[in-house]
């Protein structure tokens, strides 16, 4: 009898246990960290965009809420425009000697239709979208809107990433790195001279305009204050696929053209150039 007694408060004790255990709430039900309202990316202070050139064109900077669970509730956070200081500030401690400086992306260049936007119960964040006239906007300039959150209807502003720095990168449907290869060799009276030169080098293809990118001369480095005497345009028609190079400035360019194959994203091109009075011709592909 005292063994059986004994069984069943072990067996009461436990059930007692488990009943007090049900009512405790589980670390995943409760909030683990102090929620604060941000904006996304600005933990690195300047975050990048790329935006097409052709036109009026769209992109957005996203606020959130942090902490472990979700809102139940909607919380609406209002953006302004934080001082430009913080671009000189950037640029004393990341922009080196003979970089172009960033600047302030002009007022009539973008608009921002609501500053204001609402997370909604269940989600964490919310996109605000930012419109850009993307052809006022030069391949080499770099500029910056610098923005940050000025109020928040629940929760307190992350005090500690206050500031967003957004860049625009220009691109288009050309644009981007390539693996250069081909030959360039001396021509005279349509024909070649001595043995071909070969070229198997990695570029970087920069957005102009819509339809067209800048390409460097060879292996020169491709710094934008190199692009006067070493770097071609190449303007595709996109409804033939066909090439017109010209020269950037002051490139000794003769002639030159090409194609382009949309499906494999591949240039075939070609051009003549003048290099210690003597003509060569370069036939490249390029390829993603």
């Amino acid at each position: 009898m005292k063994c059986y007694n004994k069984f069943m408060a072990i067996i009461a004790s436990s059930c007692i246990f488990a009943l007090s255990s049900c009512n405790e709430e589980l670390p995943i039900d409760i909030e683990q960290y102090k929620k604060q309202v941000y904006l996304v990316g600005a933990s690195d202070i300047m975050q990048e965009k790329e935006i097409n050139y052709g036109g009026e064109q769209e992109f957005y900077v996203s606020a959130a809420i942090g902490g472990s669970l979700r809102i139940d509730h909607s919380v609406t956070i209002t953006l302004g425009y934080a001082d430009p200081v913080n671009i000189d500030a950037y640029n004393r401690k990341n922009v080196i000697e003979g970089e172009t400086p960033y600047t302030l992306l002009p007022q009539e260049w973008f608009d921002i239709t609501s500053l204001s936007g609402t997370i909604e119960p269940g989600n964490q964040y919310v996109r605000i979208p930012i419109k850009i006239q993307s052809d006022k906007i030069n391949c080499d300039a770099r500029y910056m809107l610098p923005l940050k959150i000025t109020d928040t209807s629940d929760y307190e502003i992350n005090q500690e990433d206050t500031v967003l720095l957004v860049t625009p990168k220009m691109v288009n449907d050309y644009s981007g790195t390539v693996l250069a290869t081909g030959f360039y060799q001396e021509i005279q009276e349509g024909e070649f001279i001595g043995n071909p030169s070969s070229l198997n080098t990695s570029r970087d293809l920069v957005a102009v305009n819509q339809n067209t990118v800048r390409l460097f001369h060879k292996v020169e480095n491709e710094s934008p204050t190199n692009a006067d005497q070493a770097a071609l345009k190449l303007i595709i028609n996109p409804e033939t696929n066909t090439i017109k190079i010209e020269a950037w400035k002051d490139f000794p360019l003769i002639k030159g053209e090409g194609t382009y194959d949309s499906e494999k994203g591949e240039f075939a091109i070609w051009y003549e150039y003048l290099e210690d009075g003597k003509t060569f011709r370069m036939t490249l592909t390029l390829k993603a």
